[in-house]
């Protein structure tokens, strides 16, 4: 399966990694295919580990930001989207009509992260994969 991350409301919280992220990146890196799917992504990972290390010390974080993989979109992040594998995508932004169109039936695979409301979502999605 692949899995798509944006950074900021979804890895990064309130200037920090959000709670429970690590467990949840580190539980599913080394058995699925995970992206970076965010503006500090545009093709190349290098500009988003600088900018991650700049939030985190973790080295094993760290690593594990190093194995994600880069996407490229040019108007919508759902253009970054494989969608011909089986895949999931976590933002904190809900989609605009356009995206939804874009996605069509895929967009059941787009799960909404809300870390105000739900400050142990991530410890809740660990199981699932």
């Amino acid at each position: 399966m692949k899995i798509y991350l944006d950074i900021n409301g979804v890895i990064e919280y309130k200037d920090k990694i959000s709670d429970g992220f690590r467990e949840f990146l580190l539980s599913i890196i080394d058995n699925h295919e995970v992206y970076f799917l965010t503006t500090h992504c545009q093709g190349d990972t290098a500009p988003t580990l600088k900018y991650l290390a700049t939030i985190t010390d973790d080295t094993e974080l760290l690593d594990a930001f190093a194995k994600m993989k880069p996407t490229e979109w040019s108007y919508f992040k759902p253009e970054g989207i494989d969608y011909d594998t089986e895949f999931v995508w976590y933002d904190d932004k809900p989609l605009s009509d356009m995206e939804i169109e874009h996605m069509g039936p895929a967009v059941e695979s787009f799960r909404l992260v809300d870390l105000a409301s739900e400050p142990d979502f991530w410890r809740r999605e660990i199981d699932k994969y």
